[in-house]
């Protein structure tokens, strides 16, 4: 199902963007100044530009795909004259769309981006994940591939919103809630309003209802309900993770999600070690040094991975 942006009335922020997008392309002149300053406006601006971008560079690598295309290479945003007036058909006369593929966000390691849908629903993405977006005229579909988001959805009891993740599904209407997908499951935190959890395809299967403070995961052997303490959910939204009573091998493979250089242990004994406390995502070193504080272990930094080890008796 492809993705239409409803248009606004007048000139869209979304058309002006398309237009300093396809100006760019086409090497207009002074184009630079007058643009920096219409994106220092407002950070929608921003936004409605980055989003043309990525549809701007997915018609190129279909046109780099295609035999009797070519990009011409030095410059990233400079299309065929076929391909590019395709694109400012595209962006002008639709907004912006993606008539090739749904619409997809995503965050790197240690990364976060908020979006906006056209709904109104805002979502917070969480490091190193993947959303795709497929609204349709009855339902508002998204698929969570991988990662953690905060869904702040818009309230419209006409179509309902269904986060898709592993097996299962999410719905709302007007809610405030958080969807991990890992490959061992999925968990879902209820911050406020009303969810219904169910598996494969929607309104196939009995549902479960969640009431705000509940979490619903399906990480292990048996689903588990429990009620978590909400700031321990949240905590990455100010870049933090909070470990309370939490076992240090658990601890580290939480970290592990935020930073490119993995911590190892290399001890099993140490593993089931408890700490609790509150980190800062962006201090992996502090982190470390601290646990290795505690529990009076070596550190081996290198290259790869930081090492923690018990340290050898004399």
């Amino acid at each position: 199902m492809s993705y239409i942006r409803e248009q606004t009335t007048g000139t869209s922020v979304n058309h002006q963007a398309a237009q300093w997008i396809i100006n760019s392309s086409e090497g207009a002149a002074a184009t630079g100044g007058a643009m920096d300053d219409w994106l220092a406006e407002d950070d929608a601006h921003i936004e409605a530009y980055a989003e043309g971008l990525l549809i701007w560079e997915q018609l190129g690598q279909i046109a780099q795909d295609s035999p009797s295309d070519r990009l011409i290479q030095h410059n990233r945003w400079r299309l065929p004259a076929g391909i590019a007036a395709m694109a400012a058909v595209v962006l002008l006369a639709f907004g912006f769309s993606s008539v090739f593929m749904m619409p997809t966000y995503k965050t790197g390691i240690g990364e976060q981006r908020t979006v906006r849908l056209d709904d109104g629903t805002r979502l917070v993405l969480n490091t190193n994940s993947v959303l795709k977006v497929d609204f349709e005229k009855g339902i508002r579909r998204v698929r969570l591939e991988r990662g953690e988001a905060l869904f702040n959805v818009a309230h419209d009891k006409q179509r309902p919103f269904v986060v898709e993740a592993n097996d299962g599904y999410v719905e709302a209407v007007g809610t405030l809630f958080v969807v991990r997908s890992e490959a061992r499951g999925m968990e879902v935190t209820l911050l406020s309003g009303l969810v219904d959890i169910g598996h494969g395809e929607f309104n196939s299967s009995a549902k479960i209802s969640l009431t705000p403070g509940d979490r619903w995961r399906e990480t292990g052997a048996a689903p588990v309900l429990d009620r978590p303490k909400i700031e321990t959910v949240t905590a990455w939204r100010n870049g933090e993770i909070i470990f309370d009573e939490t076992p240090l091998n658990v601890a580290v493979a939480e970290f592990n999600r935020y930073t490119k250089k993995p911590i190892v242990l290399s001890d099993n004994r140490t593993a089931q070690r408890k700490i609790s406390g509150v980190v800062r995502i962006a201090e992996p070193e502090i982190f470390v040094e601290t646990v290795a504080g505690v529990y009076d272990l070596r550190v081996n930094n290198s290259d790869k991975a930081i090492t923690l080890s018990n340290k050898v008796a004399p």
